[in-house]
């Protein structure tokens, strides 16, 4: 009875360990599907990702074969799967890399653990892809090198943009060479400067023989301008300013160049200078010409002060020449006819009458004559000076034209030399003349002042005002004669003009100390 009941409780717990091991084994098949469950929607994401990916993937073993490619690879190269896998990747693709040794497999089997390169993937129907090509290595359980994956980025347009900006950089340098300006940009920190094509050119150089520092650029400037380019920028550096000169320059073969630069200046936020970008434009032949310009008009200018110098000892001649050629004829005929009105009958009323009407004219003539001569060249502005001349000016101007004038004088006894003199009365007549024409004014108040070592004319009226228009209009040549006048003393002319209330023109000229020349 004994053995029976030892046998049955090693059955009870064999069948008890018996059901554990099936429990275990249930277990771990519960698992094990569990795994191959998730092994599977693993592959079946990866595999989405593989087809979804933008960039061609494919993937090939130690012997060149193609083992999996994905959708977008399919697509750049224009073919179907069937066409690919399980078949030699050089049969189907003809590329410059196949074996040579920048071939991706090759550089794999040869230990590199990565490669890239640019490649033009070329598609069946002869269309040529740009991409970039990146293998990487696949390695076995055992760690031996069963293949690569090679990814094709397709860069068509980032060419397209890469060419647009080649040729907006051509167009840039063409721009640039036409206009003879370039741009640099200054990195502060480093001390490295960069140029474009155009600065190289304007300075004589080339890349290789310029240090691309700022002291490389001093040495072209100028060794006379060189101190003022230095303290041009510390000074925009110092107080943040643009950066705005002309200076000269040196070329190697020893010519020198005139450019204009001008830059602005980048901070960083502790305000600390760290980038300076600007241009540089080559400014010779605008310099030369405005030079020339400048030669031209002193030369005008030079030429009219002759010209009203001429005119003016014309006027002299012929005001003198007038008063006493005409004048002295006028009084012999005067004298004449005093002779024949004494020596006729009484009873010769006829001829008396006569000689009394020619009198008559010859005085009248002989005033014409003087009023003219005094027109020409008034005698008092060159006997008396030109205070007595502009005040008689102002009497027979209000006598003719009904205009009433008046003049004041502080001081009264200011001493001019006769070019100034003449200069100030031709502006004075000049002004008189335009009120006259065209201001419709009924007084006019003028004002000769001496202060501050300048001779001051002011003319007020109290007509229409003159506008803008007429102030700048360059068919006003009275105007652009006083002006002209003026600046040959170094003087200044101001016309303003206010609607329906007058217009004052004021002309100020520094006088000179005495032994002082023009």
């Amino acid at each position: 009875m004994k053995d029976k009941d030892k046998i049955q409780e090693q059955l009870i717990s064999e069948l008890i360990e018996l059901r554990r091991r099936i429990g275990e084994l249930e277990a771990l098949e519960t698992q094990h599907k569990q795994a191959e469950e998730a092994a599977k929607l693993a592959y079946v994401e990866l595999n989405q990702i593989f087809h979804a990916a933008g960039d061609g993937i494919r993937v090939i073993d130690r012997d060149f074969n193609m083992l999996r490619v994905n959708k977008t690879f399919l697509t750049l190269s224009g073919v179907s799967k069937d066409e690919t896998v399980g078949r030699k990747c050089y049969e189907l693709f003809r590329s410059p890399l196949c074996h040579t040794p920048n071939c991706p497999l090759t550089q794999i089997l040869a230990g590199k653990r990565r490669f890239e390169c640019e490649v033009g993937k070329e598609r069946n129907d002869g269309i040529r892809i740009p991409c970039i090509l990146t293998a990487n290595p696949i390695y076995g359980p055992g760690g031996d090198l069963i293949g690569i994956v090679e990814v094709f980025k397709n860069i068509t347009e980032y060419k397209k943009a890469e060419e647009a900006l080649r040729k907006i950089e051509a167009s840039l340098t063409e721009a640039q060479r036409i206009t003879h300006l370039g741009n640099w940009d200054w990195d502060i920190i480093d001390n490295k400067l960069w140029w474009s094509d155009e600065i190289y050119r304007i300075f004589g150089l080339a890349p290789q023989d310029f240090g691309a520092t700022y002291e490389a650029f001093l040495n072209s400037v100028h060794p006379d301008d060189r101190q003022f380019v230095k303290k041009s920028v510390n000074e925009a550096l110092y107080k943040g300013k643009p950066y705005n000169i002309d200076h000269r320059v040196v070329l190697p073969d020893g010519s020198e160049r005139i450019v204009h630069e001008q830059a602005k200046i980048f901070f960083d936020r502790t305000g600390r200078a760290i980038r300076m970008v600007g241009t540089v434009q080559d400014i010779t032949e605008h310099k030369q010409a405005e030079e020339e310009l400048k030669r031209s008009r002193q030369q005008l200018r030079d030429l009219t002060r002759h010209l009203q110098s001429v005119r003016e000892e014309e006027r002299s001649r012929v005001a003198r020449e007038i008063h006493d050629e005409l004048g002295q004829a006028l009084t012999a005929l005067k004298m004449d006819l005093s002779w024949l009105d004494k020596g006729l009958p009484r009873d010769q009323k006829s001829l008396l009458e006569r000689i009394k009407s020619m009198s008559k004219l010859i005085d009248t003539t002989m005033g014409t004559v003087k009023r003219i001569s005094a027109e020409l060249r008034p005698g008092l502005l060159d006997d008396l000076g030109l205070i007595a001349a502009v005040e008689w000016q102002a009497v027979e101007f209000q006598n003719r034209t009904g205009i009433k004038c008046k003049v004041t004088v502080d001081p009264g006894d200011i001493i001019l030399d006769k070019d100034l003199s003449t200069a100030i009365f031709r502006i004075f007549q000049e002004t008189l003349t335009n009120v006259a024409r065209h201001a419709s004014a009924t007084r006019i108040k003028a004002s000769l002042k001496e202060k501050s070592g300048k001779l001051e004319l002011k003319v007020r009226d109290n007509g229409r005002g003159i506008t803008e228009k007429q102030i700048s209009d360059p068919k006003s040549f009275g105007l652009i004669g006083m002006r002209e006048r003026v600046h040959f003393y170094g003087g200044e002319v101001k016309i303003r003009g206010a609607r329906y209330r007058g217009s004052t023109i004021t002309v100020s000229i520094p006088l000179r100390k005495k032994g002082e020349t023009q």
